[in-house]
Order: C-alpha cells, then sequence, then structure tokens
C-alpha cells in the first residue's frame, strides 16, 4: 500500500545520500501506517528511520527506533523477510532467533 511505498522513497533517497529526506518518507510511512493499523509496514518504517540515525551516528536513538520495531515484528509474529527480526537483533548486537 502507500506506506510501502511511502517506506521505499525513503530507501530512494537513501541510495541518493539525501538521509533527511528519506527520514520524512519514513516517518510519513509510520504515521500513515499506525493510521490504517498496518503494523508490519510500521515496524518497517521504525527499522528504516532507525538505519537513519545508526547512519548519523546517533546510536541511542538508533537503539530506541530498533527496539520498537522488533517488538511490533514479534507482535505480529513476523520472524522474516526485508527488515524482520535477523536485522533488528543484528543492529542490537544479538544472534538472530
Amino acid at each position: 500500500g502507500e506506506a510501502l511505498v511511502l517506506n521505499n522513497l525513503g530507501v530512494a533517497h537513501i541510495y541518493r545520500g539525501q538521509v533527511r529526506a528519506a527520514q520524512a518518507y519514513y516517518e510519513q510511512a509510520v504515521a500513515l501506517a499506525r493510521e490504517l493499523g498496518d503494523r508490519r509496514e510500521e515496524a518497517r518504517g521504525l527499522m528504516n528511520i532507525g538505519n537513519v540515525h545508526f547512519n548519523l551516528g546517533q546510536m541511542q536513538r538508533a537503539v530506541e527506533m530498533y527496539k520498537d520495531a522488533l517488538n511490533l515484528f514479534r507482535e505480529i509474529e513476523h520472524r522474516e523477510g526485508d527488515c524482520g527480526d535477523h536485522d533488528c537483533n543484528e543492529r542490537l548486537g544479538h544472534p538472530s532467533p
């Protein structure tokens, strides 16, 4: 849906080196996903926002976003995929389940 497209637009901006523009798309994706009750897309957006903070060296904020994403993925029992538990756990320094 639309939240997925917003997340993907953020990814495109990351590849272009436009981190702040990417973050804006990710935040829009999270807001829309919450409005629609799309928890998987919300988790993906939070993970992407975590990646932005990680790349900016803002580790505490990155960890907060990764934990939020990981909790959502676990709530919906999403164990695999393009940004599932594996990435979250790796960024948090834990082995994948």
